[in-house]
């Protein structure tokens, strides 16, 4: 009773629709499976018609059916096609989803997929999602690529990929997740420890990023900077060196690993008056005698100071000790912690008394105890020496000759 053989339409992974005709009013009824066996059979048996549609569900994707229609006209009378065989395509399967270039508002999706398919992302702060983006660029392909923009930093998201491939099926992944880059910020700025001669500055990040301090004296256009780049969410930097007296500011600049930058408000501090004189330590004498026939020593005297300070040395000779010091070397105005003054003309076979001396740029000045250096004897001359040998020869013969 069929006018028009059976065909297949709108084949899908998982569908696909089979048309015939007959010449008179009947059902509508199709066998099929993986073999001419059939096993299954779906359609309309009530409804007589002569233009059948019959859409068949559950295929397996990527299989081999066969099939054959069947229609029963209201006689009873039943005609069957021949066996007819179709194949269901290939279902996408979606693959290594991963979230790259997560930045403060922005990532980018990508994922492959076993046939071609559009790309399109769902994403939001549950799994709910709520959003979506369809990329219009790419019609269909196996490599995706998507970019989600105007995120909130610090922010986990869920998304899921998905797309459609060329018979209309549909494909989503799981969910998945990313947290946006937190932006930098910086907390519990303080300025602790303010002396005669710097500060210390402390705070805190959220997130790590590097350790640097901006800072000027009030009134200059210099700006310095100090600090680490060292990677760290607490944070403290010692700024020395600073005048006394005086009125400075500063404030942070801090960056992360990918080079966001965060900067802090401006704090001022003023650095103390400097009324404490340098501590003098680690004195060290060493002499020497020029050269051999001069009758003077030299002396080399060193030490070192807890702060920058000047270089000079008070000295007289004599064994007592005596509150005043009759000799003195030039100051050397130079500002260190380490000094390092050279006494010539000294005699030789003498003690002498000697303090070292230091200022600071404050004008406080710091003192040592008393030290003692016992000057060596002078070297004789190889002609002495052999003058003296004689000496002492021809004195013992004289005695012999007695």
């Amino acid at each position: 009773i069929s006018a028009e053989g059976p065909r297949v339409e709108d084949l899908k992974p998982v569908s696909a629709k089979i048309l015939w005709k007959t010449d008179k009013p009947s059902s509508s009824i199709v066998a099929f499976g993986k073999d001419a066996n059939y096993g299954t059979e779906m359609g309309n048996t009530e409804e007589l018609i002569t233009e059948h549609e019959v859409q068949l569900i559950g295929l397996e994707p990527k299989a081999k059916y066969h099939f054959k229609v069947k229609s029963a006209d209201n006689e009873g009378n039943i005609g069957e096609s021949d066996d007819k065989e179709f194949a269901t395509p290939e279902k996408p399967v979606i693959s290594k989803v991963a979230a790259t270039e997560v930045s403060m508002n922005s990532a980018i999706i990508t994922w492959e997929t076993t046939t071609s398919i559009t790309s399109e992302i769902e994403y939001g702060k549950t799994v709910g999602y709520g959003k979506n983006i369809t990329d219009k660029s790419l019609s269909q392909t196996t490599q995706h690529a998507v970019k989600i923009v105007n995120l909130e930093s610090g922010t986990m998201y869920h998304f899921r990929a998905k797309g459609t491939d060329q018979y209309g099926s549909e494909v989503q992944s799981d969910d998945y997740t990313f947290s946006t880059i937190a932006e930098p910020k910086i907390a519990k700025f303080a300025i602790e420890s303010v002396t005669h001669g710097g500060a210390e500055i402390v705070w805190e990040t959220n997130t790590d990023t590097d350790s640097l301090v901006e800072y000027q004296k009030d009134g200059d256009t210099d700006v310095k900077t100090a600090g680490a780049t060292d990677l760290a969410k607490n944070h403290r930097v010692k700024i020395d060196k600073l005048e006394d007296n005086a009125k400075f500011r500063a404030r942070i600049v801090g960056r992360d690993a990918l080079g966001n930058e965060v900067k802090s408000d401006y704090k001022e501090f003023i650095t103390l008056a400097d009324t404490e004189a340098p501590k003098i330590t680690y004195v060290k004498t060493e002499t020497s005698i020029p050269s051999t026939g001069e009758d003077t020593i030299q002396a080399i005297i060193s030490w070192n100071t807890d702060e920058l300070s000047t270089s000079r040395i008070e000295y007289h000779s004599g064994a007592a000790i005596s509150k005043t010091y009759s000799e003195k070397s030039d100051t050397d105005s130079n500002l260190t912690t380490s000094h390092l003054v050279i006494i010539t003309k000294l005699k030789t076979s003498s003690i002498y008394h000697f303090r070292a001396i230091s200022g600071d740029r404050a004008g406080n000045e710091g003192k040592s105890v008393d030290y003692t250096i016992l000057t060596p004897q002078k070297k004789e001359s190889l002609l002495q020496i052999i003058l003296k040998n004689l000496e002492e020869s021809f004195g013992f013969l004289r005695k012999l000759g007695k």
